[in-house]
């Protein structure tokens, strides 16, 4: 009796890790599993320049909230199931929060333009406390918004909602356009969402078949 539990445990068990590593950017682009928004990450972002961004420097926290409540907000705008082609995504934002408030203005206003590192976000997706949720994940992590150029940096990146394994990141860079600081760079989620729309979602669909 002892045996045959350990059997069925060690079955359930090999299961179910079978099941957290299955989720694939396949699943995730032919609707075989749920797919997570979890937003914008800013915690290796540069704004630049610094005088343009004065009142993201008076309180970077609010600022960055404001940006991320936006795409739960106006879901039918920053639409990346549209986006990608598939029924569904959740957005939930909280999954990225904590990253975020952990974002000082000293760090994320810079005068000069520099470009994040991609080999850094493997690590920074680690930090997210998405264990409790289940399928693939998304985040744009945001390398720059900049002034000068008139244009925002993200690695699109996809991840493991259980083991925050990144499946895939690309650097796609969108025009900002809008009123006000908050919704001009909000502009700029917009054009990414209709390139991965319009060059990516169905060239990712073919090379991860």
């Amino acid at each position: 009796m002892i045996m045959k539990t350990t059997l069925l445990t060690l079955t359930a068990a090999i299961a179910f890790g079978t099941s957290v590593q299955a989720q694939t950017m396949a699943d995730a682009l032919n609707n075989k599993c749920q797919v997570t928004w979890i937003g914008l990450d800013f915690s290796e972002a540069k704004l630049i320049p610094t005088v343009e961004f004065a009142t993201v420097e008076a309180d970077p926290g609010t600022a960055i909230l404001k940006w991320n409540n936006l795409l739960e907000q106006e879901h039918e705008k920053f639409d990346l199931a549209k986006a990608l082609g598939i029924s569904n995504v959740v957005t939930n934002t909280s999954y990225v929060a904590p990253v975020n408030e952990g974002v000082k203005s000293q760090d994320l206003l810079s005068r000069t333009a520099i470009t994040l590192d991609k080999e850094k976000v493997p690590s920074m997706v680690k930090k997210y406390k998405t264990n409790d949720g289940d399928g693939v994940g998304v985040v744009f992590v945001v390398s720059a918004f900049n002034k000068t150029s008139e244009i925002a940096e993200f690695y699109v990146t996809f991840f493991n909602m259980k083991t925050r394994a990144v499946l895939h990141s690309e650097r796609i860079s969108g025009k900002p356009t809008g009123f006000g600081i908050r919704n001009y760079w909000a502009g700029a989620v917009t054009q990414v969402l209709k390139t991965i729309e319009k060059e990516y979602s169905k060239a990712w669909l073919k090379r991860f078949q």
